[in-house]
């Protein structure tokens, strides 16, 4: 049956005239949906820089070098209070004695939410540790990158702790 020039469209008529532009429009908004989830998903990262870390590849053996050859150690607490991650980190030499007066960086993330990195700079604690906090996003694993510097040396080192509500970890 064709419509004849003039004569109003029925109702069947305009169901199906409007037909595939109800479904271009509802594939593309669809599809915008789809493309804005996925752009703001925390659970979606890349390393960030990881062009430049990858050309610093020989940097980044020398540091392991280097970190070999200090011998130094970080043991890391963590601490939930709140909406915040209290991290406490003591960073102690060969022998076991306390790196005091050093500067010390962190990078912490969950790994569920790793497109969140939280930045902190360590501050001096009473008991020769090094203490700072970050915004809490997710329990469970997260990765800490620290970047320790005391008198001229370079340490690095990453751990890996799992963070639970109301338990050490």
């Amino acid at each position: 049956m064709t419509q004849k020039p003039g004569m109003p469209l029925t109702r069947a008529g305009r169901f199906w005239a409007l037909f595939p532009v109800a479904l271009i429009v509802s594939t593309t908004l669809g599809l915008l949906s789809m493309a804005a989830i996925a752009v703001h998903d925390p659970s979606f990262a890349t390393e960030q820089d990881y062009y430049k870390k990858a050309v610093a590849w020989d940097q980044t053996q020398a540091q392991v070098s280097t970190n070999t050859r200090l011998g130094w150690k970080v043991e890391l607490d963590t601490e939930l209070r709140g909406n915040e991650l209290h991290v406490l980190a003591r960073v102690v030499d060969a022998s076991g004695a306390p790196i005091r007066g050093a500067t010390v960086k962190l990078e912490a993330f969950a790994n569920a939410r790793a497109a969140r990195v939280e930045t902190a700079v360590l501050l001096p604690t009473g008991d020769a540790g090094y203490g700072g906090t970050v915004a809490l996003s997710q329990l469970g694993l997260w990765e800490f990158r620290l970047d320790v510097s005391s008198d001229g040396r370079h340490f690095t080192e990453t751990l890996r702790r799992d963070v639970r509500a109301g338990g050490p970890s």
